[in-house]
């Protein structure tokens, strides 16, 4: 596929921005579907709100990690989530200049938007990137107590990032989500 040039001036800046607030590239083909996809999702008339394709709950999850990451290297400390999702919905304070480029992706929507999306994004029933993703992982790992719920033990993991780390008998350091052991292919 020969992938479109994106032309300079004002249209071109928009295209480019919509790629940057997604987390996409365009020279990659696959990227300029996903962006096409939630123009989609995102463009119709009035009445009810549409819900939120997977590709922007995932960039959400994303935003909200980053956010809490660049505030502990800020010494900030520790901040509760509905923070981020005020600061992520109307940067304001000592932390404005850390949310405004993030803030962008979201202006207009309320806090509390923020939020119902965050916690709907790992919920793999509401999010098919998620639940692809979920499958996949699945597929080579199995619980420690074989019960068998890899999915939700990965889900966990996902969300946590508990991890256990060991020694292999070559000196090796690996990590490994808590609760799951990697299955031999």
């Amino acid at each position: 596929m020969t992938l479109p040039s994106i032309p300079l001036g004002p249209k071109g800046e928009r295209v480019r921005t919509a790629f940057a607030r997604l987390g996409l590239d365009p020279s990659n083909s696959d990227h300029w579907f996903t962006l096409l996809d939630s123009y989609i999702e995102g463009s119709r008339g009035p009445g009810a709100p549409l819900k939120w394709s997977a590709t922007r709950l995932n960039q959400l999850i994303t935003d909200v990690g980053e956010m809490e990451s660049r505030l502990l290297q800020h010494a900030f400390g520790k901040v509760r989530r509905n923070e981020i999702f005020k600061q992520l919905a109307k940067p304001s304070g000592p932390v404005k200049r850390l949310f405004e480029e993030k803030a962008r992706a979201y202006r207009g929507l309320k806090w509390q938007t923020l939020k119902k999306n965050y916690y709907r994004g790992w919920d793999p029933e509401q999010n098919s990137i998620l639940a692809r993703v979920l499958d996949q992982l699945a597929e080579d790992y199995q619980t420690e107590d074989g019960k068998g719920n890899q999915r939700e033990r990965l889900l966990a993991w996902m969300k946590t990032g508990v991890t256990d780390h060991f020694e292999d008998e070559a000196g090796n350091l690996h990590m490994k989500p808590r609760g799951i052991r990697l299955v031999a292919k």
